[in-house]
Parts: C-alpha cells; structure tokens; sequence
C-alpha cells in the first residue's frame, strides 16, 4: 500500500450504430469489410 502505479487514463467512446463508421472504421481500429462482413451488401452503409 502507499506505492504510486503508473496510469494512462483514455477517453471513453461509446461506441453504437450510429457511430460506428467515425469512429471504428475510420479509425482504423478494425476493416469495414471486417465490422459487416455477416451483413447483406444492400444493408451496409456506404463507405
């Protein structure tokens, strides 16, 4: 106890449909290809 621990506290983002292209995909965390792969290409958000 009393010891000081090194921390990098990020900002939260929720993240929901609504904001999935700015903010995972755009990113660059994971593919477009990848986040709607099981959803039908008519379905999908234009890139």
């Amino acid at each position: 106890l009393g010891k000081d621990i090194s921390a990098i506290l990020l900002e939260v983002t929720v993240v929901d449909k609504d904001n999935l292209m700015t903010t995972v995909v755009k990113d660059g965390y994971a593919k477009f290809e990848d986040v709607y792969a099981n959803v039908p290409p008519d379905q999908r958000p234009r890139q």
